[in-house]
């Protein structure tokens, strides 16, 4: 009548199925260098097992997303999509810290004093040889270079850092103690003025040594804090009392 057809109201399309999500939990090597796993998804009351890839260097709670892997439509809709939270299971010695890779590697005392070469693990090249230089302390880190995790966003590896632990061999024998009672002779200890104090010199273990706290001279706005303490080595009869970053001898 007002020369305009009748319009028809398009179709939706049908609805998408659900999302999944689920929590994964894959070996330490694999997150590091990718590969595949099985898990079981929950569709509709029953269990699909699927292969999932795992990309290499993926991170503790990333999650990755696996197009139309989620549950199916009712209404013939595409399927929903599968979210995977990555859980890693921890390592028997290596550990992680972002794209690098750390590693504790004990050593004795005379390969740190004089120096050494010795085998590390990596995770990917096997054992390797690295220097240890000569007068290495404790907690040092040696870099290998390239060894650690590659960045997916960046594909540049990072490096494996070599912690050293330097450790006592347990049941030392008379001679054993006599070599170290001769070395501490000429040792200076480490701590001295490390934290702008003198120190205390060591002790032999047999030493009577007492350890008391002393009322404190100096007033604090907190009554209940007492920083003083005296110490005693009864076998000198020498006495320190210490405040703040003061020490003094009495």
């Amino acid at each position: 009548f007002f020369g305009g057809g009748a319009k028809t109201r398009g179709r939706r399309a049908p609805a998408r199925g659900a999302d999944i999500r689920a929590t994964v939990k894959i070996p330490f090597e694999t997150a590091v260098t990718g590969g595949s796993v099985d898990i079981g998804v929950d569709r509709s009351g029953s269990t699909e097992t699927l292969t999932v890839k795992i990309p290499a260097g993926v991170s503790e709670g990333q999650v990755v997303r696996l197009s139309g892997q989620g549950a199916t439509s009712a209404r013939g809709g595409a399927a929903g999509d599968l979210y995977l939270t990555i859980e890693i299971e921890p390592h028997r010695y290596f550990r992680r810290d972002g794209s690098n890779l750390l590693v504790d590697v004990p050593i004795t005392p005379s390969e740190a004093a004089l120096g050494a070469k010795i085998e590390v693990p990596t995770l990917s090249e096997g054992r390797v040889v690295l220097t240890v230089p000569p007068e290495t302390s404790s907690g040092m880190k040696l870099r290998l270079k390239g060894k650690g995790i590659v960045d997916p966003q960046t594909n540049h590896a990072g490096d494996q850092f070599v912690v050293i632990k330097i450790v006592i061999s347990k049941g030392l024998s008379e001679s054993d103690k006599a070599l170290y009672q001769q070395l501490a002779k000429n040792e200076k200890p480490p701590r001295d003025n490390l934290w702008g104090l003198p120190v205390i010199r060591s002790v032999p273990a047999a030493t009577n040594l007492e350890i008391v706290r002393s009322a404190c001279p100096i007033r604090h706005d907190d009554p209940s804090r007492n920083c003083c303490w005296r110490v005693d080595h009864w076998s000198q009869r020498s006495s320190w009392v210490s405040h703040a970053s003061h020490w003094s001898a009495v």
